[in-house]
């Protein structure tokens, strides 16, 4: 089963060998003009004649089953419908009909602007629905034979997402009678461009990559791929896959600027040398964590933004807690797995009551427990900052102190909150944050991440931004 589908316009009918616009004696809008023809159809019978869609029909071994006309009259736009084909489309119907033995003939209305291509694209996608739905075995022709350009782009587009692929095809009439098959894969690419482009400034890398026929666990020849799936992993924080794709040749264009090697190679931008030597391959973890925190707050992301940072400080609490620790031990004699009812900081305070005598007497005064948890994150980032083992983990730990601890800590709605608050609220709650409720409850983050960036050795720059600029040059040259 064969279908036809056509726009149509004010040039598809000819009256007494003349177009519309050839009637110089009409001063009839083309509404009007076509309105006036149909209601004489049967007497100016032998004076009406089709255009341009003749030149289809007539092919040889080409016969279609049914036939649909896009007419259009704009009810809801009355200001601008005179040049409506409403009644046009009757006319076509008929002479199709009469000269090709074509019964079913189908007028479908597009009562909205012709012009408006968010308008069409809605009723073409509703009208392929339709019929995709009843004749889904059938070959579709559109003919390009008419309609504002906005018509035939949104016919077009929407055709070459909802046909499946071999099941349609576009024949162009041209002016000397032959006709040109013409293929539109154009506009796929670009629109699948489009929007992974769109998929890319929101970190959907992988899903970007999937809208380009790519996979994230594919490394090709396409550079474009690669530097996503690069990406991809990066913001994942699998440093091992990321290095991977980076050491595949040249898979990546430009695989050497330190933008890219970054992820790799703290060397290759700002950082610090001496954070580095201690926490060694945890520096580019903690680093990345700290840099997506930065990215989804500057893109609006607060609660991907306050999670990442979660990760951040509770990570460099956790090893730099393991850090002292070890020194520990190394002091007082003992193993790692000693004691396992008491942790070793706790033991340390036992051991001599000068030790962290700032941070014991701090919990005195704040928390409600009898047993003080110097493991908890309030706790554990003054340890760190009252240690002496590692001064190079002061400066860090000083500018997290008071947003960590219990310094700002009501924990109610709309007040200035512990941003470790705010994490568990967003966590375990579901708690929505925007940027309202983040001027409210934590006023201080933006800047508080700045800090951080500055005292871990990093720029404060937004480094998936400009990745993603990278990615999107790509993907249009792609």
């Amino acid at each position: 089963m064969q279908i036809l589908l056509t726009n149509i316009g004010n040039r598809n009918i000819r009256y007494k060998k003349q177009l519309y616009f050839e009637q110089i004696e009409s001063k009839s809008s083309f509404r009007d003009w076509t309105k006036n023809i149909w209601d004489n159809f049967d007497s100016e019978n032998e004076n009406i004649e089709l255009n341009i869609l003749d030149t289809v029909l007539k092919q040889d071994g080409f016969h279609p089953d049914k036939v649909f006309i896009i007419v259009s009259n704009q009810v809801n736009n009355p200001q601008f419908n005179k040049q409506d084909t409403l009644y046009e489309g009757e006319i076509i119907q008929r002479l199709i009909r009469r000269d090709y033995q074509i019964e079913e003939v189908e007028l479908r209305e597009f009562t909205d602007d012709v012009t408006n291509e968010n308008d069409l694209l809605k009723f073409y996608q509703q009208f392929y629905i339709e019929i995709i739905s009843q004749y889904g075995e059938a070959d579709f022709v559109f003919c390009d034979a008419g309609g504002t350009g906005q018509q035939k782009t949104a016919a077009k587009i929407m055709a070459e997402f909802m046909f499946p692929d071999g099941k349609w095809k576009i024949l162009y009439p041209r002016e000397d009678g032959s006709i040109e098959e013409k293929s539109q894969i154009e506009y796929r690419n670009i629109i699948n461009k489009e929007q992974a482009i769109a998929l890319v400034r929101k970190n959907k890398y992988e899903a970007a990559l999937n809208i380009l026929s790519g996979n994230v666990d594919k490394i090709t020849d396409n550079s474009c791929f690669n530097i996503i799936a690069f990406t991809y992993f990066r913001i994942k924080k699998d440093l091992k896959r990321t290095k991977r794709i980076w050491e595949t040749g040249n898979s990546i264009q430009n695989r050497n600027d330190g933008l890219i090697m970054s992820a790799l190679f703290p060397y290759k931008r700002a950082y610090s040398e001496i954070l580095y030597d201690l926490f060694e391959k945890k520096y580019l973890f903690l680093s990345e964590s700290l840099l997506i925190a930065y990215h989804n707050l500057l893109t609006e992301n607060y609660q991907e933004s306050i999670l990442e940072f979660a990760v951040f400080y509770e990570e460099f609490i956790r090893q730099s807690r393991s850090k002292i620790e070890g020194e520990i031990r190394i002091i007082i004699g003992e193993s790692k797995n000693k004691n396992k009812n008491k942790n070793t900081i706790t033991r340390w305070i036992e051991y001599d009551k000068r030790n962290f005598l700032a941070t014991r007497q701090y919990a005195e005064r704040k928390c409600m427990e009898k047993a003080y948890d110097y493991t908890s994150i309030p706790l554990a980032i003054h340890i760190i900052d009252e240690q002496d083992f590692f001064p190079e983990l002061q400066p860090l730990a000083k500018k997290l102190l008071p947003y960590l601890d219990f310094t700002y800590s009501p924990y109610k709605e709309g007040k200035q909150n512990a941003v470790r608050d705010v994490r568990n609220k967003v966590a375990h709650e579901g708690k929505y944050i925007d940027k309202n409720v983040l001027a409210k409850e934590l006023p201080y983050y933006g800047q508080l991440l700045k800090e951080c960036l500055y005292e871990w050795g990093l720029p404060q720059e937004d480094i998936y931004e400009q990745l993603n600029a990278i990615i999107e040059k790509q993907i249009r040259n792609n």
